[in-house]
């Protein structure tokens, strides 16, 4: 066997052990090749996991955002109500106060009616004395008058007839007769307007 042959013999038994040798390596290699490719597809995966979190947390946080705000909006809103029921409060306070002065005015008004009332009805019991007078007085003045034309007049007369040297004076007491009825007259004119007037009163 020549040297050539003897080379090429072992040049190709080296061959063979080192692509037995290197097959595993291939093998290795192409097992990272496909872990890395799947650990890529993994690190796509996650990074659209990741962009998706990203999104949804950004949707999260407008969320709470818009109910902070609406939040706030609450608080203002539960502010201003808290505002308008302390002002209805003042309100109705200041109604009850005015009622009460209104009840007491009411009340001090009753009294005061009961009170003229009392009056009215005092009044009418004076007016009933005053009418009785009235009364007493009418009789006496009618009883005046009967005596004076029953018996006066008729004195008079005999006193004229049996004593003419008198006459004078008689007339100057017939004079003061006279006076007397007017005054008389006035009177109960004047009892009979009173009379008219306490009965428009009573």
């Amino acid at each position: 066997m020549t040297n050539d042959e003897l080379f090429i013999q072992l040049s190709a038994v080296f061959e063979q052990k080192l692509q037995a040798a290197i097959q595993p390596l291939r093998e290795d290699i192409q097992d990272l090749k496909d872990r890395i490719q799947v650990m890529e597809n993994d690190i796509r995966d996650l990074k659209t996991d990741v962009q998706d979190l990203k999104d949804r947390m950004l949707v999260v946080e407008n969320d709470i955002r818009d109910l902070k705000a609406d939040i706030q909006d609450l608080k203002n809103r539960m502010l201003a109500v808290e505002n308008d029921i302390r002002d209805l409060k003042a309100d109705v306070q200041d109604l009850k106060d005015r009622m009460q002065v209104v009840e007491n005015d009411i009340r001090d008004l009753k009294a005061d009616v009961q009170d003229l009332k009392d009056d009215v009805h005092g009044l009418k019991g004076d007016v009933q004395g005053l009418k009785d007078r009235m009364l007493v007085v009418e009789n006496n003045t009618r009883s005046i008058q009967l005596h004076l034309e029953n018996v006066t007049d008729k004195n008079i007369r005999i006193l004229a007839e049996n004593y003419m040297p008198a006459a004078k004076d008689f007339t100057k007491e017939k004079a003061r007769i006279d006076a007397l009825e007017s005054d008389v007259g006035v009177m109960k004119k004047t009892l009979r307007l009173h009379s008219e007037k306490l009965s428009q009163i009573a």
